[in-house]
């Protein structure tokens, strides 16, 4: 079973877990599609690590996008919650 102790990152929210699933994604696509550019990526300015990944004309996204990104952390005292 697999635990993970480390913190998200207080900007995106994203866990070092779902940033190293969306970063072998990331890896498989630029290694099999290097030339498509239907598919893209978003990177967290505050830990660099990737949030996103996405293919618009086939339809499907994981992750976040740089909109829903937060461009400053949030203050740790004041409770989070998204709603879209």
């Amino acid at each position: 079973m697999l635990f993970e102790y480390s913190p998200a990152c207080p900007s995106c929210g994203t866990t070092h877990a779902a940033a190293g699933v969306l970063g072998a994604m990331v890896a498989d696509l630029s290694e099999n599609r290097p030339e498509d550019t239907t598919w893209g990526l978003a990177m967290c300015p505050a830990c660099g690590q990737v949030t996103g990944v996405w293919d618009d004309e086939e339809g499907w996204g994981f992750g976040t996008r740089p909109g829903e990104i937060l461009r400053e952390p949030l203050p740790l005292h004041k409770p989070f919650v998204f709603a879209p």
